[in-house]
């Protein structure tokens, strides 16, 4: 039996998934509460996170068939499985910025409406089923709109798999639009796990991270 509560940060590109992280394990930390994080795509760490990087910074072509993407990413995951599951058995807390939620809402929001749902099952199919990844016991989804999103990572710190301010992903502000739809459709399934919703802004000012950790911890402990 594992021992760890494993949480998943999800949500677009710059919506706080690492400050929230962050603010988690710090919380955590604090609370006495032993915690390890793992981030995806796995730069520099796997082979699949290297073609991923590649693309992402257009030093390869970006697949026409955006299910080849799908499956480099839960490559990644399946290459770090023995790590996630040491961390259930060692820690009291896993937490995941990005998990397989990611995948399935990144391809949901690059096809058309009538496949989304066989991308959704698909995706939950192959990464717990297939390839027999652990399942979170919560997502959570920071529902970031696309304009605090790209302000963000405008101000991120210089990343290990591009120089660029934005990748191929990040640049394009409809398919981020799209994406945030697409987990917005995922909270109503249930083969990604249970879902709590986050919003980082309240009455138009931006939510401090810590408080975000805390509301989470309180939801866990509900």
């Amino acid at each position: 039996m594992t021992r760890a509560v494993f949480l998943a940060i999800e949500g677009g590109d710059g919506a706080g998934k690492r400050t929230l992280t962050n603010a988690l394990t710090a919380e955590l930390t604090q609370r006495g509460k032993s915690a390890l994080n793992f981030s995806f795509p796995s730069y520099g760490e796997t082979a699949a996170s290297s073609v991923i990087s590649n693309i992402l910074d257009s030093r390869l072509m970006r697949p026409n068939d955006p299910r080849v993407m799908a499956l480099l990413f839960a490559a990644d995951r399946f290459e770090k499985k023995s790590e996630l599951h040491e961390a259930l058995n060692q820690y009291d807390f896993l937490i995941c910025d990005r998990y397989v939620a990611s995948n399935a809402a990144y391809l949901m929001a690059q096809i058309t409406s009538s496949e989304a749902l066989e991308a959704q099952n698909w995706i939950a199919q192959l990464e717990f089923e297939t390839l027999q990844l652990p399942r979170p016991h919560l997502n959570i989804f920071i529902d970031a709109d696309v304009a605090l999103s790209k302000k963000r990572q405008s101000s991120k710190d210089k990343r290990q798999y591009t120089d660029r301010v934005f990748d191929t992903f990040e640049i394009d502000d409809s398919l981020q639009t799209k994406v945030r739809l697409a987990y917005r459709n995922l909270l109503k399934s249930r083969e990604f796990g249970k879902w709590l919703t986050l919003s980082p802004l309240c009455g138009g000012e931006v939510v401090h991270a810590t408080a975000l950790a805390s509301t989470v911890l309180d939801a866990i402990e509900a």
